[in-house]
């Protein structure tokens, strides 16, 4: 069996699990939604880079996606989710309602929550997939990761504020792909690769970090990323193996029928033996199925889902880094302008209007300048603060599922032998 480490291949060992159904849905008039404005003053504060220390009650919204679902047929099918929710905030019309969103529709989410909220680490999406993507595992995964997307939204205390989140839950069809016409993403026309691998503006002079702690902090993501793509590759090998063994317990069943059917005419007594023997080898195929997949869902899945969260922590250092070279792009200026004016000023010679008026502007905006930097900058220590708490507890959950589901089908696969042994014919006892 052929399982590769990258692409939709990779999800062919899971098994879809069931969900947990909630009640029946309510939905909106698409006549009640209101309208959607173009520059509300919610998205002018969205623009400007947030802090962290807007609050939220505990558990005032929750999401849950259900099932996917396959509509159309050949090249004009696609897949819907249905998001629901439930919540005690005030902006929402209703307690509890449901809405069905194509996977388009979290990728218009996730671009302008990233564009409006700089400086915030946004929660990352699962990747496109051109093969495979309509195979119940997939659309299963995609199920999980996008709802693991949403859950990490509402719970963020700047991010269940925003109004495209609130349009992206609430919004009936219409308002929603009007919305998705009205509020585009942009400006990322003029840009380069920086450190991170993030294209950002190319106006400016690349920024020197000038703090001792994000630098660390870069060094840490940058070693975090390199030690989880490994351990995830290595999990992947490790699953392949056992995808392997399953083939092999699978012929070693055939062949042990095989044998037990030649033996049944002279030596009933072997025939049986061989004949259970096939039946554990082919249980044994059944539980490294089990095992393969509940290895992929509670381990591997986590890991490459913190290697996408690492893409989204560059990000955000990157819009860092942005306003720390329009900072220093500022400074330089600054200085310039004022070293120019000192030499006029040392040779007596008669010093330009126009070059006080520009000194006084850049002053304004160096200004300016340092307080976004010092805004973003203390955002992005606590959304990095936030990203370790969270990795902290949920890589060690996974590993606590690991073991178990390795504890439980090793527990399994013995009570397996045992019972064979247990069975045997008594002119046969094992040696």
């Amino acid at each position: 069996m052929e399982l590769t480490e990258v692409g939709a291949d990779r999800y062919s060992v899971l098994g879809s699990s069931p969900s947990t159904q909630f009640p029946s849905s309510f939905t909106s008039a698409a006549d009640e939604f209101l309208p959607i404005e173009t520059e509300s003053e919610n998205e002018k504060s969205e623009q400007r880079p947030s802090s962290v220390q807007i609050e939220q009650p505990t558990q005032a919204i929750e999401v849950q996606l259900l099932p996917g679902q396959i509509l159309g047929e050949g090249m004009s099918a696609y897949v819907t989710f249905t998001v629901h929710t439930r919540t005690t905030l005030p902006q929402f019309k209703q307690a509890e309602f449901s809405k069905t969103r194509r996977y388009r529709d979290f990728l218009w989410l996730h671009a302008h929550l990233q564009e409006r909220h700089r400086g915030i680490l946004i929660p990352p999406i699962p990747e496109k997939s051109i093969t495979e993507k309509f195979s119940p595992e997939f659309i299963e995964f995609r199920r999980r990761e996008l709802e693991k997307f949403l859950k990490r939204v509402v719970a963020h205390p700047v991010l269940v504020t925003s109004q495209h989140l609130q349009i992206f839950l609430e919004a009936p069809d219409s308002a929603m792909q009007e919305a998705k016409v009205t509020h585009q993403t942009g400006g990322l026309l003029n840009s380069v690769t920086n450190f991170f691998g993030v294209k950002v503006m190319n106006s400016l002079a690349p920024a020197i970090e000038v703090d001792m702690w994000f630098d660390g902090k870069t060094r840490y993501i940058a070693n975090l990323e390199s030690s989880l793509l490994h351990l995830a590759n290595s999990i992947n090998s490790s699953i392949f193996k056992t995808c392997e063994l399953y083939d092999i317990h699978t012929d070693t069943a055939a062949g042990m029928t095989m044998l037990s059917n030649c033996e049944t005419e002279s030596n009933r007594g072997l025939a049986d033996s061989l004949s259970k023997l096939s039946e554990v080898f082919a249980q044994m195929t059944a539980l490294d199925r089990e095992y393969a997949s509940a290895t992929k869902i509670s381990f591997e899945d986590c890991l490459r889902d913190y290697l996408r969260l690492i893409g989204s922590v560059k990000v955000m250092m990157s819009q860092r880094l942005e306003r720390l070279a329009a900072y220093q792009d500022v400074i330089s200026n600054s200085k310039a302008k004022k070293d120019r004016l000192e030499k006029i000023r040392r040779e007596g010679g008669q010093v330009p209007v126009a070059l006080n008026h520009e000194i006084e502007r850049l002053e304004t905006m160096l200004e300016r300048e340092r307080e976004a930097y010092e805004t973003i900058s203390k955002s992005c220590r606590g959304e990095l603060e936030r990203f370790e708490q969270a990795k902290a507890k949920e890589i060690q959950q996974a590993i606590t599922m690991l073991v178990q589901s390795s504890l439980t089908f090793q527990l399994r696969a013995v009570d397996l032998w045992k019972s064979f042994l247990r069975n045997l014919p008594d002119n046969n006892p094992p040696q």
